[in-house]
């Protein structure tokens, strides 16, 4: 009993560590305002999902609001359990959605199109709503995974400086670090 109220002790300050890491990274790049907005890419995986509830968490002491954007593809099997987990979660923890769904045409590319056109919904979206800055649950997996794939394609040096924390766009990637 006494070794899982530790357990849980230890996971409770761990959570609260990366919510105040998140927290600092935002409000050094001034985002971090009662009266403005941030939106969530999320795409119901495990990190956007962490990072919707930190920012949930942010929202409910104050510091900002929040508007999770999920963008379905249509182009999985999954698409549609995504959009209902998703869908779930926002109402259980009392975060503000916004669903678009694309209409994606088979063929060549269709990642990068996939890619392309989250991209410009999320921006859509965000600045209708007058959104400050539009965050991703990017985590540092993904950066060695950017950087592998990057060299694997024969990527110059700028290449291989991988994802970027932040964007002069406002895309924002707080859990990088």
């Amino acid at each position: 009993m006494v070794f899982a109220a530790r357990q849980k002790k230890r996971k409770r300050n761990k959570m609260n560590r990366l919510i105040g890491d998140i927290k600092n990274f935002l409000d050094s790049r001034g985002m971090l305002q009662a009266e403005g907005r941030l939106a969530v890419a999320w795409s119901g995986g495990a990190d956007s999902t962490f990072l919707m509830w930190a920012i949930r968490e942010l929202e409910r002491s104050g510091h900002t609001r929040c508007l999770g954007i999920h963008v379905h593809h249509g182009i999985r099997d999954s698409s549609n359990l995504e959009e209902e987990k998703v869908r779930d979660i926002s109402e259980r923890i009392g975060v503000e959605l916004e669903v678009v769904r694309l209409s994606l045409s088979p063929g060549p590319g269709l990642q990068e199109r996939a890619r392309e056109a989250r991209y410009a919904a999320l921006e859509t979206v965000a600045r209708r709503e007058k959104c400050l800055g539009i965050l991703t649950g990017h985590s540092f997996d993904d950066q060695a995974e950017t950087v592998v794939m990057r060299l694997l394609r024969g990527a110059q040096v700028r290449g291989l400086r991988g994802i970027l924390p932040h964007t002069e766009r406002t895309w924002l990637r707080p859990m990088l670090q």
